[in-house]
């Protein structure tokens, strides 16, 4: 076993543990929170507009429909604008979808919905347009089931994005309480290992320094016919010792 030389030496060695174990907790804990930071600002930043993006798709789709179904009811070519505007609206939802992620469902989608607003524009308003009322209206008619078909795809999109970003928040609260644990266990482990540290530090010294007291009072009282006091201990304490 090792003999200290001094007492400073002793106790730097003790309490360094503790450091070291109190400097690994606050690596852990930055680590833990740059991950925990980086993981909420993706979810921000990526998920959640792309979740919103799919429920406005939607809404579009819902949109479109219903301005349709009022230019065959009022012939107002205001609702006609209405839905050039709410398919603009679309393609950028579109464009921020195809940013973040590839998708082969989402792509049949939008094939989909292109085809559904060039049978709107064709075979609905131009149909009309030509007088043809009746025909437009049963082409809206089928082309309402086809855009309600779409509307569910871009709904489950929607829900399927949702419930990733659930997953998500369900692992950062999981790494947020097994933080908590380390961080109690530590510091239950840093309070034992202070006790500990300062219970063997005291004891190496005060027990010493008894005994020297013991030798002391003998001596005072004249009395020399003690053996020499011996110890392992080389610091300072262990010095005294060797000389009483």
């Amino acid at each position: 076993m090792y003999k200290f030389r001094s007492i400073r030496s002793k106790m730097i060695l003790g309490f360094s543990f503790i450091i070291l174990l109190v400097l690994f907790l606050g690596i852990y804990n930055s680590v833990v929170m740059k991950n925990v930071n980086t993981t909420t600002k993706s979810v921000m930043d990526e998920e959640l507009p792309i979740l919103i993006a799919d429920e406005k798709l939607a809404y579009t789709m819902s949109s479109r429909i219903a301005t349709a179904r009022g230019y065959l009811l009022t012939g107002d070519k205001g609702q006609v604008d209405l839905f050039n505007e709410y398919t603009e609206q679309g393609k950028q939802y579109e464009d921020i979808i195809r940013e973040s992620i590839q998708s082969e469902e989402f792509d049949e989608l939008i094939e989909q919905t292109v085809a559904w607003r060039t049978s709107i524009e064709e075979d609905v308003f131009k149909e009309y347009d030509k007088g043809n009322e009746e025909i437009a209206q049963e082409n809206l008619a089928e082309s309402a089931d086809i855009a309600r078909e779409i509307m569910v795809g871009y709904e489950d999109l929607a829900e399927a994005r949702e419930e990733h970003i659930i997953e998500i928040e369900q692992d950062i609260l999981a790494s947020g309480e097994s933080t908590l644990k380390l961080i109690i266990t530590i510091t239950i482990l840093v309070i034992v290992l202070s006790l500990v540290v300062a219970i063997v530090t005291s004891n190496s010294i005060v027990r010493p320094l008894r005994l020297v007291m013991e030798r002391m009072k003998l001596i005072a009282s004249g009395d020399l016919s003690g053996s020499p006091l011996e110890t392992e201990l080389r610091d300072e304490i262990g010095q005294l010792v060797t000389a009483t």
